[in-house]
């Protein structure tokens, strides 16, 4: 019977740090009550009435300072008087360039620009515009920690998301158990197996699965938590391997058999991809799985620690292999390098955590690989390795391909 061990995560948990929460601000477009607003500004005629202006500004106006202001707004008046203006009483001082402005509101059906057009060749008049609107720069998701996660890059993946969410795409973990009942799995309506025990309890109390899956397939838009790489993927939690009991941060076991079933439920249930983050000796009877799981054109990826004797799955030719670039390692194997130190994921009870690990990376890459089959379902194995590759550069993950 062969042993499969599944990486350990480097773990911090939440409870200990502050994280960074993405501030969101939604605002409309030029606003509607805004549309036949104009600004108009008044150059001063002298420096002493600018002085007098500045001073105004400065809250030490005296009896010059009224009479300069009283000039000004007998000024806007006529203008008021001459062009039908309602003055909105939002007129102040602009030191840094030198002139009063003021705001007014023409009736309803008035030709804004033709008026707009008539203050401009008035000698009385310095400017005249519209009073246009600004949006504060906002993001696409609501969920707390999404910049967090993505960092500079938030941007790129909101862009990609309204391409392809992964939808459409179903993938089988292989792996532990995950909380199935957390904030950010609500709704996803998860397929689950167990091949270990039918301990349900335990199931939802597994740590690295939930990590796994989390970075696969969170949530989008459900005002916390992050957001996974493929949001709409179809996930089917499949355990085959366990963490010892009372020591959910141990790394977790599996075997032979458990992941023989394992792959041989998600073959049994057309899985487009199969993650595989865990790692073990060349087994005979997982090898032939594997080559059948393949000739059925199902994209099988696997983590790879790069050191040691237990490099299977991942070094058989027919999967994918993943390394954790943050290891510094790519001069000791083959496939795909993707950041996997400190990635911020879920964790069992709707928490959080930051993770480590090659582990990080297989799932990186498996959230990737759902996005790139939905925008090209057709696409040859090399053809997805280099879509792959092409999204992981766009966000940053360090990509490197040997």
């Amino acid at each position: 019977m062969r042993s499969f061990c599944v990486f350990p995560f480097g773990v911090n948990i939440v409870s200990t740090i502050v994280l960074a929460c993405l501030l969101l601000f939604q605002s409309s477009a030029a606003r509607s009550d805004d549309h036949n607003k104009i600004l108009i500004t008044i150059k001063h005629n002298s420096e002493n009435e600018a002085e007098i202006f500045n001073s105004l500004n400065r809250h030490h106006a005296g009896r010059r300072n009224y009479q300069s202001v009283v000039a000004a707004q007998r000024q806007l008046a006529e203008l008021v008087s001459d062009y039908r203006l309602i003055d909105l009483k939002q007129g102040w001082q602009i030191s840094s360039i030198d002139v009063y402005c003021g705001a007014f509101q023409l009736d309803d059906g008035a030709d804004v620009q033709a008026v707009l057009n008539a203050l401009k060749a008035d000698a009385r008049v310095e400017s005249a515009q519209p009073m246009l609107g600004y949006n504060a720069l906002s993001a696409k998701y609501d969920d707390t920690y999404f910049a967090r996660q993505y960092g500079e890059y938030s941007a790129v993946l909101e862009t990609l998301h309204q391409q392809t969410t992964g939808r459409g795409v179903s993938i089988a973990v292989i792996d532990t158990g995950l909380d199935t009942q957390h904030q950010e799995f609500k709704g996803l309506a998860i397929k689950t197996r167990n091949f270990v025990d039918s301990d349900k309890r335990r199931f939802n109390r597994d740590t690295h699965g939930t990590a796994i899956a989390g970075i696969i397939s969170a949530r989008a838009n459900n005002m916390l938590g992050i957001v996974g790489l493929a949001p709409d993927a179809r996930l089917t939690a499949i355990k085959a391997c366990w963490h010892p009991r009372e020591a959910q941060k141990a790394p977790a076991k599996c075997n032979s058999l458990t992941v023989a079933a394992a792959l041989d439920h998600a073959i049994a249930n057309d899985s487009d991809i199969i993650n595989m983050s865990l790692a073990g000796p060349k087994d005979p009877l997982v090898s032939r799985l594997i080559k059948t799981a393949a000739e059925k054109h199902i994209l099988m990826i696997a983590a790879d620690p790069l050191t040691g004797p237990w490099r299977y799955p991942a070094q058989l030719p027919e999967v994918l292999a993943v390394n954790n670039a943050s290891q510094n390692n790519n001069d000791k194997g083959s496939g795909l390098y993707l950041s996997g130190t400190d990635i911020l994921s879920t964790a069992p009870g709707s928490h959080f955590d930051f993770y480590s690990g090659a582990s990080i990376s297989a799932a990186r890459a498996s959230g990737i690989a759902a996005l790139s089959m939905q925008r090209n379902p057709q696409a040859a194995v090399e053809q997805r390795i280099d879509l792959i590759s092409d999204i992981a550069t766009a966000l940053g993950f360090r990509y490197n391909k040997h």
